[in-house]
């Protein structure tokens, strides 16, 4: 027997979502209907398509049910709004359905394929053209471009993304689950969130119709997968392995660009994929201010939110020794928007990687340690060996993290 479903929310949409034919036990070949308020039902089939439905009297007086659209790309409150529409022309002996499709003709509506629909979402994360406005560092835009390439476009990218459903992104995140890469399992979630929310804007800030109306990304949650466990990053945890460190680091055999970075990792603590493509507007260097306020009283790194993992905009003075790197690095990239401008990929105005990072370590046998590991050096060496435990909340703004959360695995101290 079907199981009974409770509409009596105040996000309908949400129940809506969650429903699934197994769970419901639907076995009947049509699907089943439930009702959803008076004259509208919500049809499930076998396959988890969910379709709006009016129950009504016809011009006749014969009970019809009559197809209002298909959820996700329909609301509740636009098929009950559609409902309504349609009652008061049956109650004006207008034929409502031969109405629509009259007006249809006259204006059809697009369709949007859910991969032109990323290449959209892609456009706007670079910035439209312009780099300054860019959400996502260009490494981070090209990893997801390579993601849903392989895992995502292949299975959906011809779909009409109105009619993409929560079990269509749920198949294709189990699908990648399945041959056991959990983390882009996570950052493909991930990407789904941030693409069904730029669509929803779209729907509602700019009135177009070819996007869907309702984040349904949102309600698939990671209890949905198997856990993946926190990786540790290798990292140094003496002082003197720290010396030996910064003393490779300082006669690394790499392109000037790289060495670099990588002396600035040493001081700054950010997460590879900001460092390698930082922009010369995230430096403020003061000589350079037009207008200086009481305020400006030290050279600064800025990086907007949109760059930064935790969403959060980082802020960091610069000591003079990084002052020192920042402006040798002017002299030779300071034509470029890239700080770390590629020397193989000059012409295309282009950074370094995070990957090329750590194999410049490698090549010169840093093996004790990651790009990533920088941080946990600073987490660990800065509470524990020089004693600045008591100011914990200054060390996670350097490290741009929250309290708590990954601060476990940050943090291997010997007093927690």
């Amino acid at each position: 027997m079907v199981k009974e479903v409770n509409f009596n929310v105040l996000d309908v949409d949400s129940v809506v979502s969650s429903l699934n034919a197994q769970h419901l036990e639907i076995t009947h070949k049509d699907g089943h209907s439930f009702p959803v308020m008076y004259g509208l039902y919500l049809k499930v089939s076998l396959k988890n398509k969910k379709t709006w439905r009016l129950r009504y009297k016809d011009l006749n007086g014969k009970y019809q049910f009559k197809k209002l659209g298909d959820f996700p790309s329909m609301r509740f409150d636009e098929a009950k709004q559609k409902m309504t529409s349609f009652n008061s022309s049956l109650e004006a002996r207008i034929d409502p359905f031969k109405k629509e499709k009259e007006e249809q003709k006259v204006f059809p509506i697009a369709k949007l394929k859910f991969k032109d629909a990323f290449a959209k979402f892609c456009d706007f994360k670079r910035g439209n053209g312009n780099i300054e406005n860019a959400k996502w560092m260009e490494g981070t835009l090209e990893q997801h471009i390579k993601i849903f390439n392989k895992h995502v476009l292949p299975k959906i990218g011809d779909e009409d993304v109105s009619n993409v459903t929560v079990q269509d992104l749920t198949k294709v995140l189990k699908d990648i689950e399945a041959v056991g890469s959990l983390t882009i399992r996570d950052k493909t979630l991930k990407a789904f969130r941030g693409m069904y929310s730029w669509m929803v804007g779209q729907y509602i800030n700019d009135g177009d119709h070819r996007y869907p109306s309702l984040n349904i990304a949102n309600s698939i949650t990671k209890d949905t997968f198997i856990q993946r466990k926190p990786k540790n990053f290798k990292h140094v945890t003496t002082v003197s392995d720290v010396k030996r460190l910064v003393n490779k680091v300082y006669n690394l055999n790499a392109t000037f660009e790289i060495r670099q970075a990588l002396k600035i990792q040493l001081h700054l603590f950010l997460r590879p994929g900001p460092l390698s493509e930082l922009l010369w507007s995230d430096v403020r260097f003061l000589e350079d201010l037009e207008v200086r306020t009481k305020e400006d009283k030290y050279d600064l790194l800025e990086i907007p939110k949109e760059r930064m993992k935790m969403n959060a905009d980082y802020l960091s003075t610069l000591s003079p020794q990084v002052r020192k790197l920042f402006l040798e690095l002017r002299e030779v990239t300071g034509h470029s928007d890239y700080v770390f401008l590629s020397p193989y990929r000059s012409g295309d105005n282009r950074p370094i990687t995070r990957d090329s990072l750590l194999s410049a370590m490698k090549r010169n046998g840093i093996d004790d340690t990651t790009t990533h590991g920088f941080r946990h050096m600073a987490s660990t060496l800065l509470r524990d060996e020089l004693g600045f435990d008591q100011d914990a909340s200054a060390i996670e703004v350097q490290l741009s993290h929250t309290i708590g959360g990954d601060r476990r695995v940050l943090q291997q101290s010997k007093i927690s």
